[in-house]
């Protein structure tokens, strides 16, 4: 009793864990192992024309990621690859981000990394 341990992994990986508790006289060990799974990183966000769509650049994207603007779902999307991907939507969309507004996006994968950020053409 009392112990708390703690650990914070920097980079993704699965990661063996051990850990063993002794008192009165006797002890026991658990192993046992962990995979740590970065979030999604948005390194660019492009503006594309006719139908207005936006294309996104980054890493660790991952199929069914959930793409939220200014709080709100935004459902239509096409998944090209973990660095690949573009939120569509034409009018409806660029009504939703105007020219020249920072607009806050939030990308959260099935496994639940997320990164928010904001961005403005």
């Amino acid at each position: 009793s009392g112990a708390a341990p703690s650990h914070t992994y920097t980079s993704g990986g699965t990661r063996t864990w051990t850990l063993t508790v002794s008192g009165g006289g006797g002890s026991c060990t658990r192993t046992g192992t962990i995979t740590i799974i970065p979030p999604p990183a948005v390194s660019s966000m492009i503006k594309l024309g006719n139908p207005f769509r936006i294309k996104v650049l980054g890493s660790n994207l991952q199929p069914g990621i959930r793409v939220f603007i200014d709080g709100t779902e935004w459902t239509t999307l096409k998944y090209n690859n973990t660095g690949l991907m573009k939120i569509k939507g034409g009018k409806s969309l660029k009504a939703l981000v105007p020219k020249g507004v920072a607009t806050t996006f939030r990308f959260v994968n099935p496994d639940g990394g997320e990164v928010t950020l904001t961005w403005q053409y």
